[in-house]
């Protein structure tokens, strides 16, 4: 993640993400270089209770069981109750889960508490069960920055932005990554087509006004 200065528009991993989908929570021993990017953030999309519909439609309802429990870490999840999460889908791994969902909502609770291999391994196995899920590949670049590996991380975000290229998150996650890269002129376009496809969503607000500061200190330099 990017250094702890004054002129970053977050300065700290939990303040880097959008406030409906607080994930991470802890600061990576894997920092990035100081550059003042925008760092990071998980997907608003999935988990904003009340917004829009996700780009990405999910499966068919399942049991009812497993909707509750899902449904239920979800909201622990957006009250940052993470380890609370776990336990409420702990039961839905008796045996391995088939459909990804289970592997995404315990992944991201798993990244919520700074875990980063659990998460790792939960999103592998959402990714096994169904790859064209962008936001399974939105997180598992979360995971991968948080662990040093920021190659793997574009790689992944270059999956989620061939699933679903207006996906907020994918933009905004290409811009960092690519500008934690040295490649600020492609960064600069992804940081533009994220402003664009949150105009008119206003639970983007906090993070489109660190964008537009961002873009305005590199221009001046």
């Amino acid at each position: 993640m990017p250094g702890r200065t004054e002129s970053n528009p977050a300065t700290s991993v939990q303040s880097s993400v959008v406030e409906d989908v607080p994930v991470p929570q802890q600061p990576s021993a894997h920092e990035a270089p100081s550059t003042g990017a925008v760092p990071f953030v998980a997907d608003a999309d999935v988990t904003a209770p009340g917004q829009r519909e996700p780009l990405v439609r999910p499966r068919p309802r399942s049991a009812a069981p497993l909707d509750a429990a899902i449904v239920n870490a979800r909201d622990l999840i957006a009250q940052r109750r993470y380890a609370q999460a776990v336990t409420v889908l702990s039961h839905l791994f008796a045996t391995p889960p088939r459909t990804w969902e289970p592997w995404f909502w315990v992944g991201t609770a798993r990244l919520g508490l700074g875990q980063w291999e659990e998460a790792r391994k939960a999103l592998v196995e959402g990714i096994a069960r169904d790859a064209a899920v962008p936001q399974l590949w939105v997180h598992h670049a979360l995971v991968s920055q948080q662990q040093g590996r920021p190659g793997e991380a574009l790689e992944s975000l270059r999956q989620a932005e061939l699933l679903a290229p207006k996906l907020p998150s994918v933009q905004l996650n290409l811009a960092y990554a690519l500008e934690t890269q040295g490649a600020m002129p492609v960064a600069v376009e992804h940081y533009r087509m994220f402003l664009a496809l949150t105009q008119d969503n206003n639970a983007y607000d906090t993070m489109r006004e660190k964008v537009r500061k961002h873009l305005l200190r590199v221009a001046r330099h």
